[in-house]
């Protein structure tokens, strides 16, 4: 993560490198509502980049989605995602990999034009247990600006 040299606040000291923690967090704050539930959200995220000489970090806007619900899996969070890309003109490819917020074995590396472009998987019930998400949650994390390139 990108640490603020000199920040103004504790509370504001790094900048996020993903925008899954934040999306999980408002599932967290939205147990007491009716299931399914559908999020998404679109921010930037800062990245080390030992290519950029002035700062050693780029921003990177994003797009992550999480479903929940009693019978949320891969299989919809993988369809949604395609049926995303598929309206803007993109199609995806799917490479198995491993991420410690998902299940081993339900995650997936998204590849755009033949470029990492996001993730998507089952989230891992050890980061259910972490946030008190007691349904089952699949989401992804997209950079959008892989769409552009």
């Amino acid at each position: 993560i990108v640490e603020i040299e000199n920040p103004m606040s504790a509370n504001w000291s790094v900048l996020r490198n993903s925008l899954l923690p934040g999306v999980l967090e408002l599932l967290a704050s939205n147990k007491n509502q009716e299931y399914p539930q559908q999020i998404f959200e679109v921010g930037d995220v800062v990245l080390l980049d030992p290519a950029n000489k002035d700062t050693g970090v780029s921003d990177r806007r994003r797009l992550a989605v999480a479903l929940t619900g009693p019978q949320v899996g891969y299989e919809d969070i993988s369809a949604l995602l395609a049926a995303f890309l598929r309206g803007l003109g993109h199609q995806a490819s799917f490479k198995k990999t491993s991420h410690l917020s998902f299940i081993p074995g339900r995650a997936a590396q998204v590849i755009l034009q033949g470029k990492p472009a996001g993730v998507l998987g089952e989230i891992h019930p050890r980061v259910l247990n972490n946030w008190g998400l007691e349904k089952p949650v699949a989401g992804f994390e997209l950079d959008l600006e892989s769409l552009r390139e």
